[in-house]
């Protein structure tokens, strides 16, 4: 690009058939389920993905072998950690290593009820506390400038303001006080 990035989008796709000597099929149940989770993961074809296909040469990376780890939790329930995704990142040692685990019942997290105010949780109201010792303290303050070249849209600007604060529920948290508690 002009500004010396690299333009992702107009890289070509992963070749998943790169490096593959022989494509083997998946044996048994866990490894079917497997292959279909890293096939919605990876957006690629099930019948393209042999059980010793590695998975970040597949296209893999941090972020979608997050995402792998929560699906083979919920529709394997077995709590798989991230770095095993890295250690062993096929198939069938990732098999191998459910089929040694515990199971554990998925709970999906639910949303809370809409309230006026919330209990603060450990880590907010351990905030809370260092900030009301120490009013003057700005640790937590993230100043920045920008400059903008050109004439300012100043409805625009404020449209798109409001628009980012909707977006993001921290940028319209308060803290108060509810029976001696902060909330």
């Amino acid at each position: 690009t002009p500004n010396r990035k690299v333009d992702r989008r107009a890289l070509p796709g992963p070749d998943v058939t790169a490096g593959l000597e022989v494509y083997i099929a998946p044996r048994n149940d866990i490894e079917e389920k497997l292959v279909k989770i890293w096939s919605e993961v990876l957006g690629t074809g099930k019948e393209k993905i042999g059980i010793d296909d590695n998975f970040f040469q597949l296209g893999g990376h941090s972020l979608k072998a997050t995402i792998t780890a929560a699906k083979i939790y919920k529709e394997l329930k077995v709590k798989l950690p991230l770095a095993e995704i890295f250690k062993t990142p096929t198939i069938r040692h990732l098999s191998g290593y459910i089929k040694g685990e515990e199971r554990y019942e998925y709970l999906p997290v639910e949303a809370a009820e809409k309230r006026d105010y919330y209990v603060l949780s450990s880590q907010q109201k351990r905030l809370y506390i260092l900030q009301q010792m120490e009013e003057d303290n700005i640790s937590y303050n993230l100043p920045v400038v920008v400059r903008l070249e050109g004439e300012l849209n100043k409805e625009k600007f404020d449209k798109v303001f409001m628009q980012l604060i909707a977006r993001h529920e921290s940028l319209r948290t308060s803290f108060g006080m509810m029976a001696e508690e902060p909330v």
